[in-house]
């Protein structure tokens, strides 16, 4: 017996020796590829804290922000004030098939503002109808707005210091706006009123650059959604022939100026002090069983048995796996910073698509490691690459509203329009935009004399004959003239 107490002594003893070397090599090996990834971040200048993301401050007579209409959408502490007049303003109904959604090829119809089914109202009666209707409420602000706008620079008063927990109202508010400014040039463009519907999408796309002003994800995709409520309106008044030569100088000049990679890739800089900032806490979360539990009943991670053993391998798991969670995502951040090539104006699809490939492998279902070892990496990686389709899209449909312009511009003094693209320049583009996903010329059909197909090959980048599809990530991002021209993948 005495000696069966020994032997057991000794290998409890072995044991508890293996796990204090286990957690040591662990702790060691964690610390040691922070330290590596710590200094490529900083070599590559990334911010370590959310600190370093703050931007400096700016007069309050050059900051568009610091106008009464913006600056009272904030309380005291940089939160959200419910009691702005943005905050309070009611947006128009979003009835469906008001507005115009050109990648699929549908022409708007204000009456369906008031009417369902049959019409007793022509579109221009709508027309005016709701624009006396915006003027009640809306009218104030949009000229406060317009006079904010003035501003030559931007800087949101934010609680910058709290990382992902900051409030950001005016990324609602800048929307809203958008799109009450999406209805009224839609209107104008129906009453002939080209200039001010001109005036309209200007302010729009000069909303959508303050938005971005502080390029964390949420705002640059508001940012994004803002510029393609603009090109849907642009598109509309194309396919009705209602734009005039001074209104297309003006939008081309404008189209030309639109960047919509470079504050996409500047998210990767913000979300990097963003998530080092929450590393303390999220430790400090994972380690507490009922903050583990939520997470497991929230769906993210399988629940069940391996659930209760994810919770106490989070518990006890040692402090060089948080390391090893953190190096793991942000070495993803970088590698979704470098699929955009500003010099280029492209993004890099094929090294997405990889990344896709190489994320699914390490974080699939069922990985039970990887969901023990870095689950916070888990948790975001999935927000990398996905917006990366949208700023795609959008960027591609700002360099067809581009070259669209010009088309539109050579048929007014022509007639008709191109055979070829190359017939625009020099008179009408200094050189041609080319495709985002590919850096190949866009492709373009002419149909007729007056119609005309363009398009790009879209996130799959496989040329479908310039149709379109309901998957984000399948079919052409395609521009027609008319709408007959548009044909869905089936």
């Amino acid at each position: 017996m005495k000696r069966w107490f020994k032997w057991l002594f000794i290998s409890l003893g072995v044991l508890a020796a293996l796990i204090v070397i286990f957690y040591l090599e662990e702790n060691w090996r964690g610390a040691r590829e922070w330290a590596k990834v710590s200094a490529e971040l900083k070599a590559r200048g990334y911010p370590l804290t959310v600190k370093e993301t703050i931007p400096p401050p700016i007069p309050d007579e050059d900051n568009v922000a610091a106008a009464p209409i913006f600056a009272e959408l904030f309380d005291a502490n940089g939160g959200e004030n419910k009691e702005a007049r943005l905050a309070k303003a009611v947006p128009f109904k979003t009835t469906p098939k008001i507005l115009p959604v050109f990648i699929r090829g549908e022409i708007g119809d204000l009456r369906f503002y008031f009417e369902q089914g049959e019409f007793t109202m022509t579109e221009q009666e709508a027309a005016h109808k709701i624009l006396a209707e915006l003027d009640k409420e809306w009218m104030p602000l949009l000229a406060e707005i317009a006079e904010a706008l003035k501003c030559p620079q931007c800087r949101w008063p934010l609680a910058y210091e709290k990382g992902f927990a900051m409030r950001m109202p005016q990324v609602d508010a800048c929307l809203k706006i958008s799109k009450v400014l999406t209805l009224r040039a839609i209107c104008r463009l129906e009453l002939g009123q080209s200039k001010e519907a001109v005036d309209d999408l200007v302010t729009i796309f000069h909303l959508a650059q303050v938005t971005e002003k502080y390029p964390q994800s949420i705002s640059v995709l508001s940012s994004l959604m803002e510029r393609g409520l603009a090109i849907d309106v642009f598109w509309n008044g194309c396919v009705r022939k209602q734009w005039k030569q001074e209104d297309l100088n003006r939008l081309q000049s404008l189209f030309a100026d639109i960047d919509n990679l470079k504050p996409q890739k500047r998210t990767s800089l913000i979300d990097c002090g963003y998530f080092l900032s929450m590393q303390p806490m999220a430790k400090k979360e994972l380690r507490n069983i009922k903050s583990s539990t939520s997470l497991i009943n929230s769906g993210s991670i399988e629940a069940g048995f391996l659930g209760k053993i994810l919770v106490l391998i989070w518990k006890i798991r040692p402090h060089g796996w948080e390391d090893l969670d953190c190096c793991v995502y942000l070495k993803y951040i970088m590698s979704a910073e470098e699929l955009i090539d500003e010099p280029s104006a492209r993004i890099d699809i094929l090294k997405a698509k990889q990344l896709v490939v190489d994320m699914n492998a390490r974080f699939s279902c069922g990985n039970t490691r990887t969901a023990a070892m870095t689950p916070l990496s888990s948790l975001f990686v999935s927000s990398l690459v996905i917006p990366m389709i949208t700023c795609a899209r959008i960027e591609t449909q700002s360099k067809i509203g581009e070259l669209s312009c010009a088309l539109e511009r050579y048929r007014l003094a022509n007639g008709e329009v191109p055979d070829k693209l190359e017939a625009l320049m020099p008179r009408y583009l200094d050189k041609l935009p080319v495709q985002v996903v590919n850096g190949e010329p866009f492709i373009y059909r002419k149909v007729g004399a007056r119609d005309y197909m363009l398009y790009s090959v879209g996130w799959d980048l496989k040329d479908d004959g310039g149709k379109w599809s309901k998957s984000r990530e399948k079919g052409d991002w395609v521009w027609a003239s008319k709408p007959e021209l548009y044909q869905e993948l089936q």
